[in-house]
């Protein structure tokens, strides 16, 4: 196997005596390189870099947010596909293709126990671009809010008298009343599915559970 690029001729060691010939390889599996000797690569077809070989990727758990993130965006059986795969949101190919990919990018970008994975973009998907690591409380303080409502989602009122949530959207002015809940995130996701039914310009709530 050919290295993708050759790298000077360095000591393996330092109490090496002999230099060796060092080179970068192309991972088969991610993409990802390495350098490694020219010599003990001449005789191999392929290469599979460290964090594909490591048989615990599968059982990570940043494995099953990537998993997650793929059925909600794919799969229309999918109970969250709705507020993602139905309205356009995807995954990029580039994480698509390869999960250690997701893993690595996520390891080298703040990821920590106790944070969800953001999109800085609602209406954009998933990609090292529009991604971040934020805890659930940061999260909740960047979705914007109207005026004259007091949840954190976007067309809810609550009414205290009968302790439910109303769901209203406006269009072309007129004040549309879609229906009153008991739950405030029952609430949010009726108004999500009136507005990808009746194929509006609304922004949708975000109510992703990443992590």
């Amino acid at each position: 196997m050919k290295p993708t690029k050759l790298l000077d001729m360095r000591k393996e060691t330092l109490t090496s005596v002999k230099e060796v010939q060092f080179g970068t390889f192309t991972c088969n599996e991610c993409g990802e390189i390495e350098e490694k000797k020219v010599n003990t690569m001449k005789h191999k077809t392929i290469f599979i870099c460290k964090t594909c070989r490591n048989p615990g990727l599968m059982h990570h758990k940043l494995y099953r947010v990537y998993c997650a993130i793929i059925q909600r965006t794919t799969n229309p059986n999918n109970k969250n596909y709705i507020n993602y795969g139905g309205r356009g949101i995807v995954m990029c190919e580039y994480w698509k293709e390869r999960a250690v990919r997701f893993i690595r990018w996520a390891l080298s970008n703040n990821y920590a126990e106790g944070l969800t994975i953001e999109r800085k973009d609602n209406d954009k998907g998933y990609s090292p671009d529009n991604c971040i690591f934020a805890t659930r409380q940061a999260q909740i303080i960047n979705r914007r809010k109207q005026k004259d409502t007091a949840s954190i989602y976007r067309g809810l009122t609550f009414r205290k008298e009968r302790n439910t949530w109303v769901v209203r959207i406006t269009i072309d002015g007129k004040v549309n009343r879609v229906g009153s809940y008991k739950k405030e995130m029952d609430a949010a996701i009726a108004y999500n599915k009136y507005v990808v039914a009746n194929n509006l310009p609304h922004k949708l709530n975000n109510i992703e559970k990443d992590i």
